[in-house]
């Protein structure tokens, strides 16, 4: 995997964090097994130059609990590696949220998932060149190619998307951001499957 073209982990949010005690491990194991296989093959991790990339959430009360920013470059998340956003607005470009450490920096994105259908679950934002160049070739569903990561347009663009599919399972291209794809799903485990079939489909096994 290359470098990305884009700078990763800049929350271009309103942010009103309090520090508090980090999510229950009961929330956060299962999403937590998935994010560390993803890791080991390196959909998540961290550039040569230290930059991070890919960040994981779960749907929780009003709300959703997500990776923290800044942890990319980690194998196996603790709970205080993750925190609870508590309130957003997408229009206000606001999220409140609460724990250890701040939320991703894709925490709206995230969130526009989670309000275009109650019943996606979980959250997967990950890098993949091979399979992020495979699919620019197809009319698969992707944001628009001006919409930048952590923006409100790209908020706007992948709850469209969702909302259009009428499926609470899939995976989106980001066209602006360079090997950025977005699997959603009832669970994390039917997350991470929408890569595997995506990377089926194109030769391209992950290791789950």
């Amino acid at each position: 995997m290359g470098e990305t073209d884009q700078v990763e982990g800049v929350i271009k949010f309103l942010l009103k964090h309090a520090t508090s005690p980090p999510p229950k491990e009961d929330v956060i194991h299962q999403m937590n097994l998935v994010r560390t296989r993803l890791f080991d093959d390196s959909l998540i991790g961290q550039y040569p130059d230290g930059v991070g990339y890919g960040n994981v959430s779960v749907r929780h009360k009003t709300g959703f609990v997500i990776s923290g920013t800044g942890t990319g470059g980690e194998r196996v998340l603790q709970a205080l590696h993750y925190c609870t956003v508590v309130e957003f607005s997408i229009e206000s470009n606001y999220v409140r949220s609460e724990g250890d450490i701040k939320p991703s920096s894709e925490s709206l994105t995230h969130a526009a998932l989670y309000l275009a259908d109650k019943n996606v679950n979980c959250v997967l934002h990950i890098h993949s060149l091979c399979l992020w160049k495979a699919l620019m070739t197809t009319d698969h569903p992707s944001t628009p190619a001006d919409a930048p990561y952590g923006s409100i347009e790209m908020a706007d663009s992948v709850a469209r998307i969702v909302s259009d599919q009428g499926n609470p399972s899939g995976l989106i291209v980001m066209s602006g951001h360079k090997e950025g794809l977005i699997a959603y799903g009832r669970s994390p485990m039917d997350a991470i499957a929408q890569i595997e079939i995506h990377r089926s489909q194109t030769k391209l096994k992950v290791n789950i």
